[in-house]
C-alpha cells in the first residue's frame, strides 16, 4: 500500500489517525497477514468470495463477528468504496467503506 501512495511506511504510520500495533510480535503478525491477503497483492482481484472480516475506520473487525455475520463477498480492485456482503442465516447485509 505504501508503494501505491509513494510514501515510506514510516511516514504513513506517522500521519495515520489509526492506532498503530504495539510490539514486534503484533507488527510481524500484521505484516504476515498483509502478505497473504489479496487486497495487498500486486494485482488485486476484483473481488473475493468468503474470507475473514477486516477492520475499517468506520467499523471494527469484530462487530460483524459479534453479530454472527459471515463475510460472503468483498470488492477490491478500483472499488472504493469497498463493498462487503455479509450474511446471518437467511439475512443479508451490504456495507460500503471508505478509507
Amino acid at each position: 500500500m505504501a508503494g501505491e501512495v509513494q510514501l515510506p511506511v514510516e511516514e504513513l504510520q506517522r500521519v495515520s489517525e489509526l492506532p498503530q500495533p504495539k510490539g514486534s510480535v503484533v507488527q510481524d503478525l500484521d505484516q504476515a497477514l498483509r502478505a497473504d491477503h489479496p487486497m495487498w497483492s500486486e494485482e488485486p482481484p476484483a473481488a473475493q468470495m468468503g474470507g475473514w472480516c477486516w477492520g475499517w475506520p468506520d467499523e471494527a473487525w469484530d462487530e460483524r463477528e459479534n453479530k454472527g455475520q459471515q463475510l460472503m463477498l468483498v470488492t477490491y480492485k478500483d472499488s472504493e468504496p469497498w463493498v462487503e456482503l455479509c450474511c446471518t442465516g437467511d439475512q443479508f447485509e451490504v456495507s460500503a467503506h471508505l478509507t
